[in-house]
């Protein structure tokens, strides 16, 4: 489950686009859909993300917002001694809409 409480508190203020960026990055890479995203690459690296909010919009029961990813994909190679580079980090980029419920806390999230 998503949760993304101290941006909620923020929601409003000049610190929510900062809290939510934060939260964003505490997430477990299995919690996004990063594997449906990978355009390049076969798995997803687990290295640090880079979250950029796009747009916030108060819907009255919930916040809906849309967050561009920045994230490494690998292409695995087979490991056999004809294959000269076994792995390939690649730079990928996805689009996310988090919808945040506004009295729980509690975020859905989509791969747009």
């Amino acid at each position: 489950m998503i949760r993304f409480s101290k941006a909620l508190r923020a929601w409003g203020t000049a610190e929510f686009e900062a809290e939510i960026k934060y939260e964003i990055l505490q997430l477990a890479h299995d919690q996004l859909p990063l594997h449906q995203a990978l355009s390049m690459g076969s798995d997803v690296v687990n290295t640090p993300i880079t979250p950029i909010v796009q747009v916030v919009s108060d819907l009255g029961v919930l916040l809906r917002i849309r967050v561009g990813i920045m994230f490494q994909s690998v292409i695995a190679g087979c490991s056999c001694a004809e294959d000269p580079a076994t792995t390939s980090e690649n730079s990928e980029y996805c689009e996310l809409q988090f919808d945040v419920d506004k009295i729980s806390g509690i975020a859905t999230v989509v791969l747009l």
